[in-house]
C-alpha cells in the first residue's frame, strides 16, 4: 500500500534555512578529519622492496625524521609480524597502490593489548580505569565554551589531548540520559569512558589550545549540551600522543593473522586513505582514543568470521573523526560506534552487502552500539539502514541527513531487523532530514512505535516499517527486564524525507517536536535544504557524480525508482567500475585514480 502526504508547511522558502535543526541538536561538524586537510608528503625517506620483512619497516619508521614518507615498493610483503608506529608522529608509510603493493600478515603486533596488523599509538598508553593523569573539571559547561577550568594542570602542555567526561545520570528524567545499566540497556556497558563508580560514558577528546593557570583553552568547543556541575565532571590525559601519521596507497591481508587491521590509540591528526583492508579480524581499522582521525577513500571487504563483532571501521572513544567516501562489502557491521564519538562525520560511504552468520537477519551497514554517542552527521551515504540499539546504552542528538537507506540489500533474503531507521529506547533528540528510505518490494508499515513505556510487542507493524522507534529490545521487541520509550517518538524531528511506504515525501509539521520543554526544534520555514552539514561547496572527489545526490530536492536520479531521489554516490560508482574476482574482491581498487 502507498498512502500521499496530505500535509504541507504553512511557509515556504526559496533558500535552505541556517537553522533547520536548532543549535542544542547540531554541532560544528566541519571540525571533523584531519585538521587542515591530509598533507601531502613528497620527501621520501626511504624505498623498501617487497623481501624486507616487518622488522625492516618497523625500524624505518621509527629511524624516519618527521614529515617524510617510509615508501614501499611493488610485489607481496610476507610479514612475519605486525608493523607499529610506537610513539612515532608525523611519518607516513606509503605503498605504490592497492594493486602493487600488498602487506600479507601472518602475525600480528600488540597495540597495548590489543593485536593488529598495523599499530600506531603512544609511547606510554595507560587504562582508563588509571589514567595517566586527573583533575575535577569546575567551570565551563555551556554547549559551545572553549575555556574549562580545572583542578589542576599537572603534565598538561599545550598541543595534548584533554579528555572531559562526566558521571552517567543515575535516573530517567526524560531528558539526555547517559546510561549503560540494566534501566536503559540489556547488555550492559561496552568499556567506553573511565569505569568509576558510577561511570563516566559521556566523553569528548579536545586539544589543549593554551593553558593560563587553571584555565585551559580548548579546541574545538563543547559539543553536547547537557555538561554540568551535577554530574561531576571530570578530565584526564595521557602522558604523550601521536600525531600526523599517515597510511596509504596500500592493500593489507589480515586473513592469517587474525587480528585487527590497523588501530590507532590516543592519535590525533591521523588517517587511512586509499587503502584495501581484507578480512578483517575484529575491525579492518579501530579508532581508540583518538581525535580528528580521517578513514577515506578506502575499501574494506570481508571479516573472518561474520559473528557479532566484526567490523569494519569502529569508533570507540573517537572525537572528531571523518569517515567519508569508503567502499564496504562482505563486513558483518561495517561503521559502527561503540563508545564516545561526538562531533564525528559518516559521509558517502557505499555499504554494498554486509553478512552475518544468521542469515535472516540483516545487520544495518550503520551501526550504533554504545552510551555516550552524540553530536554526529551521518551524510550522504547509501547503505541499507542506520540503528542506534540497545544493547550497550544509548546516544542523543545524531543527524540523518541526505542518506539512502534501503532497509534491505541485494541477493539476500533476510526477513528479521529489514528496517531502514531503527532507534532503539533511550536514543533521543535524533534529526532525521532530506533521506530517501525503503525499497518498493518490503516495507508495509510506515512505522513501529509503542504505545506506552510498557507495552507488549509491536505486533504486525513490527514487520517491515520504515521507522522502528523507542523498543527496548530487536526489531519492536520488548526486552524482559527494560522498558519501552515513547520520548524516542516524541524527541524525533522528522522533514522532507521520502519513503517508499508513502511514496511520497514528508514535509509534516507534527513530525518536529517543536513543543517539547527541552530541546525543542522549530517547524522549518520552509521545504529548501542545504547541500551539506559539513561541506561548504562541491568536492573535488565528487568528479562527475551529480550534487547533492540524494535528498528530495533531487530529480532524475540514476537509481531506479525511489522517486528518482537518488543518484550514485562516487564510491558506489567506483564500485561498479572495478573489476571483480570470484568472490568479489576488487582487484583493481584504487581510490587515487579513480577520485582524481
Amino acid at each position: 500500500m502507498r498512502v500521499a502526504s496530505r500535509m504541507r508547511p504553512e511557509r515556504r522558502s526559496t533558500q535552505a534555512s541556517a537553522h533547520l535543526i536548532d543549535a542544542r541538536r547540531r554541532t560544528n561538524w566541519a571540525t571533523a578529519g584531519v585538521r587542515g586537510g591530509i598533507p601531502s608528503r613528497s620527501t621520501v625517506y626511504t624505498t623498501l622492496s617487497s623481501s624486507s620483512s616487518a622488522s625492516d619497516i618497523n625500524t624505518a619508521i621509527a629511524n624516519c625524521p618527521a614529515g617524510q614518507v617510509v615508501a614501499l615498493g611493488t610485489g607481496t610483503f610476507a610479514l612475519s609480524a605486525g608493523l607499529i608506529f610506537n610513539g612515532k608522529s608525523n611519518v607516513t608509510l606509503r605503498g605504490a597502490g592497492p594493486s602493487l603493493t600488498i602487506l600479507d600478515f601472518a602475525e600480528g603486533v600488540s597495540c597495548a593489548g590489543l593485536m593488529c596488523s598495523i599499530g600506531v599509538k603512544s609511547s606510554t598508553t595507560s587504562d582508563t580505569s588509571a589514567p595517566t593523569h586527573t583533575a575535577n573539571w569546575t567551570a565551563g559547561y555551556t554547549k559551545g565554551a572553549t575555556v574549562v577550568t580545572l583542578s589542576n594542570v599537572t603534565g598538561l602542555s599545550v598541543g595534548q589531548l584533554l579528555m572531559l567526561d562526566q558521571e552517567n545520570e543515575s535516573a530517567d528524567t526524560g531528558d539526555v540520559w547517559n546510561n549503560s545499566t540494566t534501566a536503559t540497556c540489556y547488555g550492559g556497558p561496552a568499556g567506553g569512558g573511565r569505569p568509576t563508580t558510577p561511570r563516566r560514558e559521556q566523553l569528548q577528546v579536545v586539544r589543549v589550545e593554551a593553558i593560563n593557570g587553571t584555565d585551559v583553552t580548548i579546541s574545538p568547543g563543547l559539543h553536547m549540551p547537557n555538561w554540568r556541575s551535577g554530574q561531576n565532571p571530570g578530565a584526564w590525559w595521557n602522558a604523550d600522543q601521536v600525531d600526523g601519521v599517515g597510511i596509504e596507497d596500500l592493500s593489507i591481508d589480515n586473513a592469517t593473522a587474525g587480528d585487527s587491521g590497523i588501530i590507532f590509540m590516543y592519535a590525533a591528526d591521523c588517517w587511512v586513505k586509499n587503502v584495501r583492508s581484507m578480512w578483517g579480524g575484529r575491525s579492518h581499522i579501530w579508532s581508540w582514543l583518538t581525535k580528528n582521525l580521517t578513514v577515506r577513500d578506502s575499501y574494506c571487504y570481508e571479516g573472518n568470521a561474520h559473528g557479532s563483532q566484526s567490523y569494519g571501521v569502529e569508533l570507540f572513544m573517537a572525537s572528531d573523526a571523518l569517515i567519508e567516501n569508503n567502499i564496504f562489502d562482505k563486513v558483518t557491521a561495517s561503521i559502527i560506534v561503540n563508545g564516545p564519538a561526538s562531533g564525528s562525520v559518516i559521509a558517502y560511504n557505499y555499504i554494498y552487502k554486509s553478512l552475518y552468520s544468521s542469515d535472516d537477519w540483516l545487520i544495518p551497514s550503520h551501526c550504533n552500539h554504545a552510551t555516550g554517542t552524540g553530536m554526529m552527521l551521518v551524510e550522504g551515504n547509501d547503505g541499507s539502514g542506520w540503528m542506534g540499539d540497545s544493547v550497550h546504552g544509548p546516544g542523543f542528538f545524531i543527524t540523518l541527513f541526505r542518506n539512502r537507506f534501503v532497509g534491505s540489500q541485494p541477493g539476500l533474503t533476510e526477513t528479521a531487523q529489514t528496517i531502514p531507521v531503527h532507534i532503539y529506547a533511550f536514543w533521543r533528540f535524533i534529526n532525521v532530514i532530506g533521506n530517501v528510505l525503503g525499497d518498493n518490494a518490503t516495507h508495509d508499515f510506515y512505522e513501529c512505535v509503542p504505545a506506552t513505556n510498557s507495552t507488549a510487542d509491536g505486533g504486525a507493524s513490527r514487520y517491515f516499517p520504515v521507522y522502528c522507534l523507542g523498543w527496548s529490545m530487536n526489531g519492536g521487541y520488548k526486552d524482559a527486564t527494560t522498558p519501552n520509550d515513547t520520548l524516542v517518538y516524541a524527541t524525533l524531528m522528522r522533514w522532507g524525507n521520502y519513503d517508499t511506504y508513502h511514496d511520497d515525501v514528508r514535509w509534516e509539521s507534527s513530525e518536529v517536536p517543536s513543543a517539547l520543554s527541552t530541546y525543542p526544534n522549530a517547524v522549518p520555514f520552509g521545504t529548501a535544504l542545504p547541500t551539506s552539514m559539513y561541506l561548504t561547496s562541491r568536492p573535488a572527489w565528487f568528479g562527475a557524480a551529480a550534487w547533492p545526490p540524494i535528498g528530495p530536492d533531487v530529480t532524475g536520479g540514476n537509481v531506479s525508482g525511489l522517486g528518482g531521489h537518488v543518484n550514485k554516490i562516487p564510491a558506489r560508482l567506483h564500485f561498479e567500475a572495478c573489476t571483480q574476482d570470484g568472490a568479489r574482491l576488487l582487484t583493481n581498487f584504487n581510490g587515487n585514480s579513480y577520485y582524481a
